[in-house]
């Protein structure tokens, strides 16, 4: 009898191990929230202070990340100048002759930096910004 409990206990055992196995299986593969989703956030007023603060936080608690939506509608405008720009956001992570690239931030899942760029024309004057991910740091 004590055979027929130990192949008994054996089986529920592998049951139980095998289901537990599906269960997370599923979970981590279907179900599992997208890396920041479980992170509500949180917009806040542009405050160059607390921008320049984020210069070179790699991480998704970057300040600049909460104040980029404030920046882009009440802050930054077409036509104004290089010297003006760098002036309201410091000085950038990266440049070219034509763009300034500022970080916002870096998610460490997925191996993204988030940068902010700020695009010049001839004459120094901004013609357009937006956001950009990179799979690697921009450095000069």
């Amino acid at each position: 009898m004590s055979n027929k409990i130990y192949k008994s206990i054996r089986i529920i055992t592998w049951v139980i191990g095998g289901l537990s196995l599906a269960v997370f299986y599923v979970w981590f593969e279907y179900l599992r929230p997208a890396p920041g989703q479980l992170v509500q956030q949180q917009t806040f007023a542009f405050n160059p202070l607390v921008w320049s603060k984020g210069a070179g936080d790699y991480s998704m608690a970057n300040p600049r990340q909460t104040m980029y939506l404030d920046l882009l509608q009440n802050h930054l405008q077409n036509g104004m100048s290089r010297t003006e720009t760098e002036r309201l956001l410091g000085q950038p992570e990266h440049f070219t002759a034509q763009e300034n690239y500022y970080l916002l931030s870096y998610d460490l899942n997925r191996s993204d930096y988030q940068y902010l760029v700020v695009r010049f024309d001839n004459t120094k004057n901004i013609i357009m910004y937006y956001r950009y991910e990179s799979a690697y740091a921009l450095t000069n």
